[in-house]
């Protein structure tokens, strides 16, 4: 009955129903049996290697997805950048802006406190400053027509006689004076004669005084005249261009001792003495050499 009993109080697993342990002693299960690795739907079946395969393409995109994301954060980061870019342009152009306002500011305030001061300036103050500036303009006015002179020499030569009172060249009596109304310069004869300044042919012809002259008018009421030619090259209404232009050529007609030409400056039909009007024209000789 003990037996019984204790045969009775035994349960085996393959009788109950219930899952039996393993135990050292069991068979080892069959291939069949053991756990298969998962397989996806894409997955080949029959290719041991495709999950090891899509394990690196997922690798691969994930690696790509990885650098799409840090590109697009660069991009993000740029841009941000360039927008805090733009805005310190614009403030910098509105500190200029500022700035050019306030510039034009102090100026108008400069000039107003000018003025103001100027009403307490006193007589030899602005008696001072007026000299200057004439100064200062006569300066580059000197300087000008010594560059470009008013007034050219029309040929290169000794003067054998000059402006105002004079001998008469046919008369040997040292009380036989005359007025000379412009300046003899000597010169062999045929040698080429220039004209003084630009201007207008306004007479060519003959003069028993004068023998073949020429007379040119120019501007603000100035005239030149040439005399004593052998030949003319201009007739009336000719252009003359000062310093390029040709007058004629040196000679000895009309009342005259030698070849010479005989040259006036006048202004409205009066006459100037020429030295003061070729005083430029000669400095520009000696110290530049043309």
């Amino acid at each position: 009955m003990e037996q019984q009993g204790r045969n009775q109080s035994t349960i085996i697993p393959e009788q109950s129903g219930l899952p039996r342990e393993g135990h050292r002693s069991d068979p080892a299960p069959s291939w069949e049996n053991r756990k298969q690795p998962r397989v996806y739907k894409s997955q080949n079946r029959s290719n041991p290697a495709q999950p090891r395969a899509n394990r690196n393409q997922h690798n691969k995109n994930r690696n790509r997805s990885h650098a799409n994301r840090e590109q697009r954060r660069s991009n993000q980061t740029q841009r941000r950048v360039n927008r805090e870019q733009r805005r310190a342009n614009q403030t910098q152009r509105r500190v200029n802006r500022e700035q050019r306002r306030a510039n034009r500011e102090l100026r108008r305030e400069i000039k107003k406190e000018r003025r103001h001061l100027a009403r307490f300036q006193t007589t030899g103050q602005r008696r001072r400053r007026w000299y200057r500036w004439m100064a200062g303009a006569g300066a580059i006015l000197v300087l000008l027509w010594l560059l470009i002179p008013p007034f050219l020499h029309p040929l290169r030569g000794p003067v054998t006689s000059g402006f105002f009172l004079r001998g008469r060249p046919e008369s040997s009596l040292a009380l036989s004076l005359e007025i000379h109304e412009g300046i003899d310069i000597a010169a062999p004869g045929g040698t080429a004669v220039r004209a003084a300044k630009s201007g207008v042919v306004r007479h060519a012809g003959w003069s028993d005084t004068l023998g073949n002259w020429v007379q040119v008018d120019h501007w603000l009421g100035f005239s030149t005249r040439y005399g004593h030619m052998e030949s003319l090259s201009v007739e009336a209404g000719d252009w003359v261009f000062k310093g390029l232009s040709g007058i004629g050529r040196v000679g000895s007609t009309g009342r005259s001792t030698g070849n010479h030409l005989h040259f006036e400056v006048r202004w409205f039909d009066r006459p100037l003495p020429p030295g003061v009007f070729l005083l430029f024209s000669e400095l520009r000789w000696r110290l530049l050499g043309f």
